[in-house]
């Protein structure tokens, strides 16, 4: 499977300990776990996504999860950031 997946979500950005903002890894990944679903028909589990991603435009990273036909990557770009609002470009498929 790959699939370019677009969402706009409305994400706290809470201010790092360095001054930084950054996006909400739960809801982030709350959101390609149900774009996945929403797109594919199944549910991805054992997502893992990282901590402290820069709320910032190009900011990149992967979520990794179990589909039916073994693992994918989620790759995950933040394509406007704007306050709170963030949208992102979500491109997944089976892992090698």
């Amino acid at each position: 499977m790959r699939r370019a997946l677009t969402a706009g979500i409305a994400l706290e950005l809470p201010v790092a300990a360095c001054g930084e903002k950054t996006i909400d890894s739960t809801r982030a990944e709350e959101t390609v776990t149900g774009l996945i679903a929403d797109e594919s028909g199944f549910e991805a589990e054992g997502m893992s996504r990282p901590e402290d991603v820069k709320a910032e435009v190009g900011e990149e990273f992967e979520c990794e999860f179990t589909g039916p036909e073994g693992p994918y990557v989620a790759s995950v770009e933040i394509s406007e950031a704007d306050g709170e609002d963030a949208v992102f470009q979500v491109v997944s498929r089976r892992a090698d």
